[in-house]
């Protein structure tokens, strides 16, 4: 699995979301903050960067703590990006449209790793 480096992990605030093209598609990346709010203990999720109801870019949107389980119920071990342009709210872990989760709408996710500060993402072809 080839992995392509966008950033380093200091581009990406906590709870902030960037743009990033990655083997020709458009991606954004979020940065969940760690426990405590922070950097520290935090993980970074991609996801294509826009939304199935009008195209806007997701990236272009913010981050809400908080995931979608499987039965609408929330997750607090995740976040939430909401579209900025109709405020559709997606899983930024599995891409699941969080008004309905058991349903079809999703986004693409795709796998982060981090290596020596760097944050790399895999978009397959």
């Amino acid at each position: 699995m080839n992995y392509e480096d966008v950033c380093s992990v200091e581009e990406i605030p906590p709870n902030e979301l960037r743009a990033f093209e990655v083997n020709g598609a458009f991606v954004a990346v979020a940065h969940l903050p760690g426990p405590n709010g922070d950097a520290a203990g935090g993980t970074f999720t991609a996801m294509e960067d826009s939304c199935p109801h009008a195209g806007a870019p997701l990236s272009d949107g913010h981050l809400e703590p908080g995931g979608c389980g499987e039965d609408g119920e929330p997750d607090v071990h995740g976040a939430t990006v909401v579209c900025p342009l109709h405020a559709w709210r997606f899983d930024c872990r599995t891409g699941k449209w969080c008004d309905a989760p058991k349903g079809k709408v999703r986004v693409e996710t795709y796998p982060v790793k981090i290596e020596a500060g760097r944050v790399l993402v895999h978009v397959p072809d």
